[in-house]
């Protein structure tokens, strides 16, 4: 699915995953597409109408309430982390303005921080130097600051991709791993206790399709111990 034409300011959801990168560009074109779903049934399964976009290296998921959404994919296997991204032009002072205006909203001074630049392309300002310019916007716009690029209270970060200019300042992070079912189907063995649940997260992070089977001892188990159970499968079912 491929996003309605973009509008400059729109907030959109920025997924990145990891390990996907190592694998052979068949293998990855797979997993990205088992990603994709994955990322789709759940947000699906919580009412929200999204649509997709998958350059490369990235996804980028638009609908409404975008930290909501964010806060879902932040628990789907084989994403590394998830940002609220502004979107707007690739251009240094269409992104110089949507860090100045995102910064006003978040800065206060006094206060370290740090602007973080990249760029898809290799045209125009390096990222050192967007990173510069940017910064200076900011320092300009806000009397009191400081610039911190080692230890810094509070990061920006400035995007430049073939899709257009990002603008962030949070990067909630995920389970990463591969994507749940990538790996086959696996049985695992759930109890009430933590370490089945956690076998079982860990298996599905690896990419295992995963179902619990309980072995209920009845009254010689005690008399939570299934309803238990039933929570560490229910907790489990949200990832």
């Amino acid at each position: 699915m491929i996003m309605a034409e973009r509008q400059d300011g729109e907030k959109i959801v920025m997924v990145r995953y990891g390990e996907l990168f190592l694998k052979s560009d068949p293998v990855k074109y797979h997993f990205i597409g088992i990603l994709l779903r994955n990322i789709r049934r759940a947000l699906e399964a919580t009412g929200h109408s999204c649509s997709f976009e998958s350059p490369r290296g990235r996804i980028f998921v638009a609908g409404e309430k975008p930290e909501e959404i964010a806060a879902i994919i932040a628990r789907v296997f084989g994403v590394v982390d998830v940002s609220v991204c502004i979107r707007v032009d690739a251009t240094p002072d269409a992104l110089r303005d949507g860090a100045v205006s995102l910064a006003l909203s978040r800065l206060h001074p006094p206060c370290r921080f740090a602007v973080r630049a990249r760029r898809q392309s290799k045209t125009g300002m390096n990222s050192q130097q967007l990173g510069e310019y940017v910064g200076s916007a900011i320092y300009d716009a806000i009397p009191g600051l400081s610039v911190d690029l080692t230890d810094p209270e509070y990061e920006l970060f400035v995007e430049v991709r073939d899709c257009g200019g990002l603008v962030y300042d949070t990067r909630i992070p995920a389970p990463g791993g591969l994507p749940w079912g990538s790996q086959g189907k696996a049985l695992c063995l759930l109890s009430s206790g933590i370490d089945s649940p956690v076998a079982s997260w860990l298996a599905m992070k690896r990419g295992c399709e995963v179902s619990h089977l309980h072995m209920d001892g009845g009254r010689w188990a005690g008399g939570d111990v299934r309803e238990t159970a039933i929570e560490n499968h229910r907790r489990l079912s949200l990832w």
